[in-house]
């Protein structure tokens, strides 16, 4: 039996609405306001988009990867024109991420590895748009801490040396 991934020290969900604004919707385990301040200033969700970034914070990695969430236009009907008009709640679309234009998954790392965990985060992002529920990126988060591995992904096919050996030491 693999050993896990017990590197990933948190995760979370930023999310931005229709209203515009940006905030850590969802944690596990809690993260605390000084290193959700950097989370939210770094997902860069309200600026130029990028679709992702490590950087590292008190000793610990932070890897986010950030996507917009695609939603189907649909005609508004005469009531919902009527709301509209009354109701300064932003736009909801039918779908799992109903008031969510876009969302960044973030990891908390003990070790550096962009590639691993832009590869993880990758998958949870697929999880999150499909579901719209944390739940289910928080089965894959404790699979991988258990054992290592979830869907496509195996911890084995990024070894540690690897993601040094690709990067100048200067850098890190």
């Amino acid at each position: 039996m693999a050993a896990g991934l017990s590197s990933i020290l948190a995760l979370g969900i930023i999310e931005r609405d229709t209203n515009s604004d940006v905030m850590l919707t969802w944690s596990y385990p809690i993260i605390d306001a000084e290193v959700e301040k950097v989370l939210l200033s770094r997902a860069n969700l309200a600026g130029d988009f990028v679709p992702f970034t490590f950087s590292k914070f008190n000793n610990q990695w932070i890897y986010i990867v950030s996507t917009p969430v695609e939603h189907e236009e649909e005609e508004p009907t005469d009531e919902e024109e009527e709301d509209k008009l009354s109701n300064d709640t932003g736009k909801e679309y039918s779908g799992p991420l109903g008031r969510v234009e876009a969302f960044s998954i973030c990891m908390l790392c003990k070790d550096y590895n962009p590639e691993m965990y832009a590869t993880l985060c990758k998958l949870f992002v697929d999880v999150y748009k499909k579901t719209g529920t944390p739940i289910n990126v928080l089965q894959g988060f404790l699979r991988v801490l258990t054992s290592g591995k979830v869907g496509d992904f195996d911890q084995e096919d990024f070894p540690a040396r690897d993601a040094l050996l690709a990067t100048s030491i200067k850098g890190i």
